[in-house]
């Protein structure tokens, strides 16, 4: 498996999973953070996942499909990603 193989894996998986925390982000600011505004307390966590949609779209839209450091950071969203998927499920 070669680097830019692996990135464009990772890169679609992060998407992915990102578009979810997207779409929370958009109801929180278009929702006026619900009620008494409590959802703007999870909206710095919330935009700082989103930051991580940068890099993914760099892997798959430009030359550093063979970059490592953005191979390790993909490995190092999907997995706080998934940690955050089986914590949800555990409780």
């Amino acid at each position: 498996m070669t680097i830019a193989f692996a990135n464009r894996i990772f890169a679609i998986f992060n998407m992915i999973l990102l578009s979810y925390f997207l779409k929370i982000t958009f109801s929180i600011i278009i929702n006026e953070g619900g009620a008494m505004g409590i959802g703007y307390l999870l909206l710095p966590y919330l935009i700082l996942a989103d930051l991580f949609f940068i890099p993914s779209t760099l892997d798959l839209f430009t030359k550093f499909k063979n970059n490592k450091s953005l191979l390790y950071l993909n490995i190092i969203v999907a997995s706080l990603i998934f940690l955050y998927i089986f914590a949800i499920l555990l409780n």
